[in-house]
């Protein structure tokens, strides 16, 4: 986006990038901070390359101390280049609900900490493959 002719990044937000190549666990990637009064997130997962490979799942996390993380997006790619996106909102949940870690692609509505990061899960070798996880907070 092109603001008074210069380029404005600032509102997007870079979780993490990287290339994929053997199997990854739960791999931390970089977290946001002062996100306070954050109310929504659109997060856009885009994979190039995915040869080999079996599966990538890139998860979007947020956590009200820095401590305990709870997953609020995930997004699974195979082994063919696409790309996802998702859109969280904190407003949505009015009632008490119980939180389950996300086992498929998905999204958990309704909570939104003050912190955001981003975790990769691979299994199989990929080759030329890489991974960006971008965040837009509103």
């Amino acid at each position: 986006m092109a603001i008074g002719g210069t380029t404005n990044t600032g509102g997007f937000k870079l979780i993490n990038s990287l290339p994929i190549t053997a199997a990854l666990t739960d791999a931390v990637q970089r977290t946001i901070t002062c996100l306070d009064g954050m109310t929504a997130v659109t997060v856009v997962a885009s994979m190039v390359g995915g040869t080999d490979g079996t599966a990538i799942l890139a998860k979007v996390q947020t956590s009200l101390d820095g401590i305990t993380w709870y997953d609020i997006a995930q997004l699974v790619f195979a082994n063919t280049a696409a790309t996802f996106y998702a859109n969280v909102s904190g407003l949505l949940v009015k009632a008490p609900t119980a939180y389950v870690p996300l086992a498929a692609a998905g999204v958990n509505d309704g909570f939104l900490g003050s912190l955001l990061r981003g975790i990769v899960t691979s299994t199989g070798t990929y080759s030329g493959t890489t991974l960006s996880l971008l965040a837009s907070v509103r």
